[in-house]
């Protein structure tokens, strides 16, 4: 009986090391900015998803260090985005194996690491892998950071690189060292407090680009488009249903500098409204937000207003603005990287 019990505190103590080494008990990330639970754009129509760890993220007791860690993998075509503050010295790691490195364990897909000198000013950001037990060649190069600013990153896994992007910037392509398919935790240690951080899927935006509401678009929520703009004109199409034949379009003109907002009913346009001015910059991530009010639009570009539009119907008449669009459609010259419906987030 003595011997059973033995072996059960044996075999309980290698499981709780097991667990440990395999990060069971993190934080699952999200996929969407939102601050509660909205959708996603999945395919052809929009699916529901829970906003995990609400609120700030929290970091985690792991390996007698403090990092913020994640189970969580990455593929082609998705983006990992962190926002916070710098405070110091910081990093993140895309793991594989083990959420942290501990002696030879595991590989770190993707080590960056932000450094300062002891003026507080940025000394370094470098990009590294460590498999086999060591660091190979590191990417060294002058970062964005400053010690007391907020920022925003965006990591997106392409075919065969990371591209990183800081503040909508693009900085460098780092080039897979080791299988993408390797990472299954991430972790985020040093001085940087952090606001959000989710993985938003992109590989299955293909433009022209298609998708139905469902009726989840309500008044009182906020469409949300990322993406990288090309130099080139895009659109924005939301559309009623053919019965009614209403449809808002946002037209972004870059040789003009123009971002264009008008409405179609029945096949008739009305006037268009221009002014608000040209905030995007070519080969930028943008951020497009579209407040959908009882009576208007309101348009926020990287998270600063821009203009609103009044919903227009024919007169005599009025629509229910609660039910009445059905369709999204992106055309143009657009990588999309992110949308979403945040609920109730006027």
């Amino acid at each position: 009986m003595e011997q059973c019990a033995f072996l059960l505190t044996v075999f309980t103590l290698i499981l709780t090391m097991v667990n440990a080494r395999e990060g069971v008990g993190l934080p699952l990330m999200g996929e969407h900015m939102c601050y509660q639970d909205s959708y996603v754009a999945d395919g052809t129509s929009f699916r529901w998803s829970k906003r995990l760890n609400p609120g700030e993220p929290s970091r985690t007791y792991l390996y007698g260090d403090y990092p913020y860690a994640f189970s969580k993998t990455i593929d082609r075509g998705q983006t990992l985005y962190m926002h916070g503050k710098v405070n110091d010295k910081f990093s993140l790691n895309l793991m594989g194996g083990v959420p942290m490195i501990t002696d030879c364990n595991g590989v770190d897909v993707l080590h960056m690491v932000i450094t300062f000198n002891i003026f507080g000013n940025p000394k370094d950001m470098a990009l590294n892998t460590w498999k086999e037990c060591k660091w190979m060649k590191g990417v060294h190069f002058d970062g964005p950071f400053r010690k007391g600013q907020s920022f925003k990153l965006a990591l997106y896994a392409g075919d065969d690189s990371f591209e990183l992007r800081v503040n909508g910037k693009k900085y460098v392509d780092y080039p897979y060292r080791v299988p993408l398919d390797m990472v299954n935790f991430i972790n985020v240690n040093g001085g940087v407090t952090l606001s959000n951080i989710y993985i938003a899927d992109g590989y299955k935006f293909r433009i022209p680009y298609f998708i139905f509401f469902d009726g989840k678009y309500k008044i009182g929520d906020r469409l949300i488009l990322t993406g990288i703009d090309t130099d080139i004109d895009f659109y924005i199409n939301i559309y009623s249903t053919k019965e009614i034949g209403y449809r808002f379009q946002l037209m972004v003109e870059f040789d003009k500098q123009l971002i264009t907002r008008n409405t179609q009913i029945k096949g008739v346009w009305g006037e268009a409204e221009t002014g608000g001015g040209f905030p995007l910059r070519s080969t930028d991530e943008f951020k497009l937000d579209l407040v959908h009010h009882a009576n208007a639009f309101e348009i926020f570009l990287n998270d600063k207003w821009f203009a609103s539009f009044k919903h227009r119907h024919p007169e005599g008449s009025k629509y229910d603005y609660n039910t009445l669009f059905y369709s999204l459609e992106l055309k143009g010259y657009l990588q999309p990287r992110s949308l979403v419906i945040c609920k109730n987030q006027p």
